[in-house]
């Protein structure tokens, strides 16, 4: 195999995982990316999840959150504040 055909085949491949429809592992997030979002540390995350403020999914001994339920904790801290 030529190298031009060896990318060929790289690259399709890329395209064709860009193009698959999401699963709902797509959408989870970890502690990290919510913290960013947040602007809190992973730490407090997690310490949110495990006090059960904050939902989220428990996959063997990772932590992981659903857009859904951060736009929902977001919405009940923001009525708490006012």
């Amino acid at each position: 195999m030529y190298y031009s055909q060896c990318s060929f085949h790289v690259f399709e491949s890329v395209r064709l995982r860009k193009n698959r429809e999401r699963g709902p592992m797509d959408e989870l997030r970890t502690a990290d990316e919510v913290a960013k979002n947040l602007r809190l540390s992973p730490r407090m995350v997690r310490k949110l999840a495990q006090r059960k403020t904050l939902a989220c999914v428990r996959i063997g001994t990772r932590v992981l959150f659903r857009p859904s339920d951060i736009d929902e904790f977001i919405e009940r801290h923001l009525r708490d504040a006012t």
